[in-house]
């Protein structure tokens, strides 16, 4: 027993031989570049030069570009040949909310008898170009009695072809009689073919005088907002005007009698 304690005293004192690790590679799902905070995955590959070894159940660490921990994830993955490759499943991340090219990094720490290992990845977050749109409106009647209603409607299309964009919230905004600012009315929802109305939930215009309108779409990741122009209704005690049928007659004379008579 004494002669064996010289022989393992130094194997015993010395540190550990590590095997050599290496992260070799990032995957994306999708492809960078990124839009602003879109989701995206990485998968992240890791070998053990020493013996090749499988890695499984050990981790694997993100670090964002201020050098913050993400996520802590493990291989879950060993794939002998050819490579003897060690692999994490797809792990979920955020694209950061700012433009730029962000370098983050995929880190295997000390483990398991494994040196530790790091590579930097780098993406780029460009927002994507928007489609530009516009908004039409109208009243109709554009005069009514005081209390009755009038439809607002219009649609929303893309600039650069005129095709309607549908299924996107437009609010709607209203100026009452007196009034000295704009107030939200409500949030219309445009139809496949791009157009809103606010039929048969029409506003009542309660008040004689004239009421001013307008829509804006907000904009969204695909296309850029809009505002409408004003269109007006007039709320008075005699109501609309009555509806003249049109004139058979050619000469102006008799078209003055027929619209005289009609609207008397």
């Amino acid at each position: 027993m004494s002669r064996l304690i010289p022989r393992l005293l130094p194997r015993l004192l010395s540190p550990q031989v590590l095997h050599t690790t290496r992260v070799v590679g990032v995957d994306y799902n999708p492809s960078p570049p990124y839009n602003p905070g879109q989701s995206f995955q990485i998968q992240v590959w890791v070998i053990c030069d020493a013996n090749h070894c499988d890695l499984r159940g050990c981790t694997v660490e993100i670090y964002d570009h201020r050098a913050a921990l993400i996520t802590t994830a493990s291989i879950i993955y060993y794939d002998p040949y050819p490579y003897f490759t060690n692999r994490t499943d797809w792990l979920p991340m955020t694209a950061p909310s700012a433009e730029g090219r962000y370098t983050w990094k995929a880190v295997f720490p000390e483990q398991s008898g494994h040196s530790r290992s790091e590579m930097e990845f780098t993406f780029d977050v460009t927002a994507a170009p928007k489609t530009a749109t516009s908004l039409t409106i109208s009243a109709s009647p554009a005069q009514v009695a005081v209390g009755g209603q009038t439809t607002i409607s219009g649609k929303l299309t893309r600039t650069d072809t005129g095709q309607g964009v549908g299924l996107k919230d437009v609010d709607l905004y209203w100026k009452k009689p007196g009034q000295t600012s704009f107030e939200h009315w409500g949030r219309i929802t445009t139809d496949s073919t791009g157009a809103y109305t606010t039929a048969p939930y029409d506003p009542y215009l309660e008040v004689e005088g004239t009421y001013e309108f307008y829509s804006e779409f907000p904009g969204d990741a695909a296309y850029t907002g809009c505002e409408s122009t004003t269109v007006t209704a007039t709320a008075s005690a005699e109501g609309a005007p009555p509806e003249v049928p049109p004139c058979p007659f050619q000469r102006p004379i008799l078209r003055m009698i027929w619209e005289w008579w009609w609207t008397r």
